[in-house]
């Protein structure tokens, strides 16, 4: 079955731990989350979590079944309605301890099926854009909860754009302020 994947990472200046929390607590995605602007529900396996997403200026609702729960570090759901027999799009978001008390967070959008490449083609530039908007705000929510603060001089961040296409892998790296 082909697939395809979108993924963004961040290394965010709190612990694994928070990051972990901030993305499976539902009810306060709003606070943090310009893509999904209200979530509901609990992250158990098996699960329907209801969500409403604001893309491209636009709002439209949804629901989304958690099919992976590996807690302190990954969560995986798939996005009901947003596909069928021919295309689906799994979201899976990853938290991992760095050894400096900082966190890597990875979250990816995984095209499957037949019409994988056509579905992502069509969505990744809208789907990039809301990805890069995504991890930054959740790295600002945490780094403000744990009260950290940047040094004076400050240092330029990079998020990492991976596109897997198949077997082939392209990657760049987009400098951020």
């Amino acid at each position: 079955m082909p697939i395809v994947t979108i993924k963004k990472s961040i290394t965010i200046h709190a612990d694994a731990s928070v990051v972990f929390d901030a993305i499976t607590d539902f009810d306060h995605y709003g606070e943090w989350n310009p893509w999904f602007v209200e979530a509901q529900g609990q992250c158990v396996e098996g699960s329907v979590v209801r969500a409403k997403r604001k893309v491209l200026g636009f709002f439209c609702s949804g629901t989304h079944t958690i099919t992976e729960l590996r807690s302190p570090d990954k969560m995986r759901w798939t996005s009901n309605g947003l596909h069928n027999p021919l295309s689906r799009v799994d979201r899976e978001r990853q938290v991992f301890p760095c050894a400096d008390g900082s966190a890597l967070y990875t979250v990816k959008l995984i095209f499957q099926g037949p019409l994988a490449h056509l579905a992502a083609l069509v969505a990744r530039n809208s789907m990039r854009k809301c990805m890069r908007e995504e991890t930054i705000a959740l790295k600002q929510y945490c780094e403000q909860k744990v009260g950290y603060q940047k040094s004076l001089v400050v240092p330029v961040q990079k998020i990492r754009s991976v596109d897997l296409v198949g077997d082939e892998q392209s990657s760049a790296e987009l400098d951020l302020l």
